[in-house]
């Protein structure tokens, strides 16, 4: 008998009624009946199918991707159900198609070609996906409706199959199917099961692809407030950022020379401006969250920021001493560590001994020093609870320009300002970072300063931009922790270019 049509909800099957009971009427008295052993396999006791869907309700929790979902429903249906094939497919709204996540157990050449199916086709996995629950007792009734498709269901070689939609409050996203290759009962507990099955994996698809969809808007949000890095002419700049969570930083998309990509975004940013003056003002900061309020929050900071430096020339102390004085007028209730930098071209050589002064690379107090080698920057710097900058000399020894700690922003408007100075001979590179590429649970801030000066020198080889590269990858692996900037600028040997 061909399973027939019947709204979303109706269920197709064959065979006896589902709540019938078995023929007992010649059973002895007063043991309980024995019907005799049928061909078919018999429904499962409770214990393994509820053991299994308590695990599938952890799983649904925790799962934080559709890829790890599909990774977990099949092997759940199969303990529950002793599915030999399992099938997650989800609809694509944008191209009307269907696409399986998981072919379990199907032969690979099968598995490929129903890779993806046109919600227009007439099959089982797409009439389930459009709200259809299809339930086959005997597979030769599946040939018998989708004659089509028989080639590929003998090829199959089950013996019973179910379809059920994958269906949430507001639609159908897709669909879950089971076979098995030897004959097969569904009795009520069993049907049970696989709609609960189907419910709770809808409801994981629900919750990712919401969840997928405001990384997606976070993410356009984090990179239209990541700036296009303007040409200075003195200054070789490369800069990069990976928000927390991502799985791969180099799998993200290049766009501008940043990583973009993952699955958080948070309030870590890079900035230059280059105002009328022709000095580029140089700003890296981390606000506090990791999440869209802190990235709307770092974009105010970085408006703010860049009203400042563009509306008139003064030391880059009192630029943040206005900053604070605005972020408490206005009320914008945030807190950030950021610093300010500016490099000034300075084309003679630097010979006077009470010039602009250098840290010592001991992390002691700064020290006076007299450079020969021309031409020469000058990194003048303010800092407000972030990260020291790093200094790669030409001669492959690094520095780091530790300073006498001052306030995050966002504390004390009236809190007082300090800059330093350091002499940048030709060749020098500077490294500006946030802290969530350096701190993490595995080590604290200095052995994170460490470890980058130790990436640095091990690949000063590279030109800069794989320097980058190789940096982020030493240090943020695969799954950073924390959303993490990187700014590095390399003095020029000339302003050619």
């Amino acid at each position: 008998m061909a399973a027939a049509w019947g709204p979303p909800d109706a269920v197709n099957a064959t065979a006896r009624p589902e709540n019938a009971p078995p023929h007992t009427e010649h059973a002895p008295t007063p043991c309980p009946p024995t019907p005799p052993e049928p061909p078919e396999q018999p429904e499962r006791s409770d214990s393994p199918a509820l053991a299994a869907l308590l695990q599938l309700a952890a799983v649904l929790i925790s799962a934080d991707s559709l890829s790890a979902l599909a990774a977990q429903v099949p092997a759940i249906a199969q303990t529950a159900l002793d599915a030999d094939i399992v099938l997650l497919a989800l609809t694509d709204t944008h191209t009307d198609q269907l696409v399986h996540l998981s072919t379990t157990g199907l032969d690979p050449d099968l598995a490929q070609q129903w890779a993806v199916l046109p919600m227009s086709l007439s099959s089982p996995p797409t009439d389930a996906a459009r709200g259809h629950t299809l339930i086959y007792e005997d597979a030769t009734d599946v040939a018998k409706d989708y004659p089509h498709l028989r080639t590929q269901i003998t090829a199959i070689g089950y013996q019973a199959m179910v379809h059920f939609p994958l269906r949430t409050s507001q639609d159908t996203v897709g669909a879950l199917g089971l076979a098995w290759r030897s004959r097969r009962r569904f009795g009520p507990h069993e049907r049970e099961v696989m709609q609960a099955l189907s419910a709770f994996t809808a409801q994981a698809v629900a919750r990712l692809r919401l969840y997928e969809r405001q990384r997606r808007n976070a993410e356009v949000l984090q990179r239209s407030l990541l700036p296009s890095l303007p040409h200075v002419p003195y200054l070789d700049v490369q800069a990069r950022y990976v928000p927390a969570g991502t799985d791969e930083h180099v799998g993200g998309k290049r766009v501008g020379g940043k990583h973009v990509g993952g699955e958080q975004v948070g309030g870590d940013w890079y900035d230059i401006t280059v105002p009328a003056d022709g000095v580029p003002n140089i700003v890296i900061g981390d606000v506090a969250g990791h999440d869209i309020d802190a990235a709307a929050a770092m974009g105010q900071l970085r408006g703010l920021l860049r009203a400042f430096v563009w509306d008139r020339s003064e030391p880059v102390e009192a630029v943040i001493t206005r900053l604070e004085r605005a972020i408490s007028g206005l009320a914008l209730h945030l807190h950030a560590s950021l610093l300010l930098a500016r490099i000034h071209w300075a084309p003679e050589p630097t010979t006077d001994p009470a010039a602009p002064t250098t840290a010592d690379p001991g992390g002691g107090a700064p020290v006076a020093t007299a450079h020969e080698r021309a031409p020469a920057g000058t990194l003048v710097w303010t800092n407000a609870g972030h990260p020291p900058p790093v200094l790669l000399h030409p001669d492959g020894i690094t520095s780091v320009l530790r300073t006498t700690a001052e306030l995050i922003v966002g504390v004390d408007p009236d809190t007082d300002r300090s800059s330093h100075h350091a002499v940048l001979p030709a060749g020098t590179t500077v490294f500006l970072v946030t802290d969530g590429l350096i701190e993490s649970r595995r080590r604290d801030l200095d052995e994170g300063i460490d470890a980058l000066c130790a990436s640095i020198r091990a690949h000063r080889h590279l030109p800069l931009e794989q320097l980058c590269d190789r940096i982020i990858d030493d240090l943020a692996g695969t799954s950073p922790e924390d959303d993490c900037a990187l700014l590095a600028l390399r003095v020029a040997s000339s302003t050619d270019g």
